[in-house]
């Protein structure tokens, strides 16, 4: 029997794993780049943490001019957020549209940086302990 035949775990509709090993995520991913929001003028930026194992954040950092605590003066301190994306560490990424939409609206609200951790998806390689022990 063909080992990619036999699905040996399901958790409709969000995944399915093969006897083989391989994975088929069934949720769509829609990543969207780093970039300036129109809405909120809040900049991100794609940085790799540690390129061996992929780990990699996007930071958001608001405008500083535009902060409400600034009172249009420019900030020379801003404090910081850090999150872990959800997707109980199977389904996701840091760069999926709603996510990039909150943290840009969060960022902004905040007058904070945030940084937004990425991290390899469980089951990506099976042979591998799952995210975040392997990751941070």
């Amino acid at each position: 029997m063909d080992p990619d035949a036999k699905v040996t775990f399901e958790f409709v509709p969000v995944i399915w794993q093969y006897r083989s090993g391989r994975v088929e995520r069934m949720l769509p991913v829609n990543p969207v780049p780093p970039s300036v929001d129109v809405a909120t003028d809040v900049a991100s930026k794609d940085v790799t943490i540690d390129a061996a194992t992929g780990l990699w954040a996007r930071l958001y950092l608001p405008d500083l001019f535009a902060c409400p605590s600034s009172g249009g003066a420019v900030r020379t301190r801003v404090s910081n957020r850090c999150l872990l994306h959800g997707g109980g560490l199977v389904v996701g990424s840091t760069a999926d549209t709603p996510k990039h939409a909150f943290l840009n609206h969060l960022a902004a609200r905040a007058s904070a940086l945030a940084v937004f951790v990425e991290y390899r998806l469980a089951w990506s390689r099976p042979s591998t302990p799952s995210p975040p022990a392997t990751s941070l």
